[in-house]
C-alpha cells in the first residue's frame, strides 16, 4: 500500500501464537513507512467530509452524544448501527486521551462533547494539522506516555497497538495513566476475521511493515490482563469493503505482476458499505469481524 517497496516476513510464536514482523524495522526508520497520504492523517485535511464521515458523525451523536442522552427511544432505534464504529465512553467534564490519534478526529469530537480531551500522535505533520484546527494533540509515542500517573478517566487506542514496537509496554502505560475505575477502549485488526482466513498473505490488514504485530482477540485480552486490566466486554467491528476489495486488489496484482499501489478512495465507497451492511452485521455476530475492540477497566 502507498507504493512502498520491499518484502517482509511474518513469524508466529510457538508458545502464544502471536504473529509479528521479523526482523522488526529499526525504531528510527519507522517514520519512512508512513507517507503523508496515510489515511489516518487525512481525516481533518479537507474542509468537506465525505458522505460516510457525515453519517458516522451523526451516528456518534445519536449513540454517544450528550444532546441525545435523554432520548432513549432514538438511541434504541440506532443501537444496531453501533457495531460500525470504534467505541468510546463519553463523560462530560472528565479527562480523555486518544493514543495514536492521527489528525485528532476523535479528540475533536470528545472535546465538543464536553470532555477535557487530548491526543498523542507520533507524526509531526499530523500533530501540526490538528493543532492548526485548535485540537489538543501532542507529538509523542505510546510508550512512554508523557503524562502523570492516574491522569485520565477514558483512554482510547484504536488501530494503534499493532503499530507499536512494544505492545506490552504500551498497555502498561495506558494502565498507568488511567485513574482507578477508568476505562480503556482498544481495538486491533482481527486475525480471526473471515477476510484474514480467505486472503492469507494478501489480507490487507497485514499492512507490512506498518503493522508490527497481528493479534487474535484472546491475545489482546491476555496482554491487557498482564498490564493489570479487568476485561469488561469484547466487540467486533466491520471494515468489509476495505478488507475484501483491498485484499482482492493485492491478490490480483500479485497474479498479473501489476502495481500494488492502492488508493483508499477505491475501497471506501459509501454505497458499497451500505449494501454490505447486513453481511457485516452477520460476520460481527459470528466474531468474524475485521477488527476486534476490547473494553478494559482499571480496578
Amino acid at each position: 500500500m502507498y507504493a512502498l517497496e520491499g518484502s517482509y516476513s511474518l513469524v508466529e510464536c510457538s508458545g502464544c501464537g502471536l504473529r509479528f514482523l521479523n526482523p522488526q524495522p529499526e525504531f528510527q526508520k519507522l517514520a519512512r513507512h508512513y507517507p503523508q497520504q496515510y489515511y489516518a492523517y487525512q481525516k481533518l485535511q479537507n474542509a468537506e467530509r465525505n458522505q460516510l464521515e457525515c453519517l458516522y458523525e451523526k451516528l456518534y451523536d445519536v449513540l454517544y452524544g450528550p444532546s441525545f442522552k435523554q432520548q432513549t427511544l432514538i438511541r434504541w432505534l440506532f443501537l444496531p448501527c453501533a457495531f460500525l464504529m470504534p467505541g468510546t465512553t463519553v463523560a462530560p467534564g472528565r479527562r480523555f486521551l486518544d493514543v495514536g490519534c492521527g489528525a485528532g478526529y476523535m479528540v475533536e469530537r470528545m472535546a465538543r462533547w464536553g470532555m477535557e480531551a487530548v491526543g498523542i500522535e507520533a507524526d509531526q505533520q499530523a500533530v501540526k494539522a490538528a493543532n492548526q484546527k485548535g485540537i489538543r494533540v501532542f507529538q509523542g509515542y505510546a510508550a512512554p506516555l508523557p503524562f502523570s500517573s492516574e491522569t485520565f478517566d477514558v483512554v482510547t487506542m484504536h488501530a494503534t497497538l499493532e503499530h507499536v514496537p512494544d505492545p506490552q509496554a504500551a498497555l502498561n502505560e495506558v494502565f498507568r495513566v488511567l485513574k482507578a475505575g477508568g476505562v480503556a477502549h482498544i481495538s486491533v485488526p482481527n486475525r480471526r476475521s473471515l477476510a484474514a482466513f480467505l486472503f492469507g498473505q494478501f489480507w490487507i490488514a497485514l499492512d507490512a511493515p506498518r503493522h508490527l504485530f497481528i493479534f487474535t482477540p484472546r491475545l489482546l485480552r491476555e496482554f491487557a490482563r498482564k498490564a493489570g486490566f479487568q476485561i469488561k466486554s469484547t466487540h467486533y467491528r466491520p471494515a468489509l469493503v476495505q478488507s475484501f476489495f483491498g485484499s482482492i486488489h493485492y491478490w490480483w496484482a500479485a497474479r498479473i505482476g501489476a502495481d500494488t499501489r492502492l488508493s483508499a478512495s477505491r475501497v471506501m465507497k459509501t454505497q458499497w458499505r451500505l449494501l454490505l451492511l447486513p453481511f457485516c452485521m452477520a460476520l460481527c455476530a459470528l466474531r468474524l469481524g475485521d477488527s476486534v475492540e476490547v473494553i478494559f477497566q482499571k480496578p
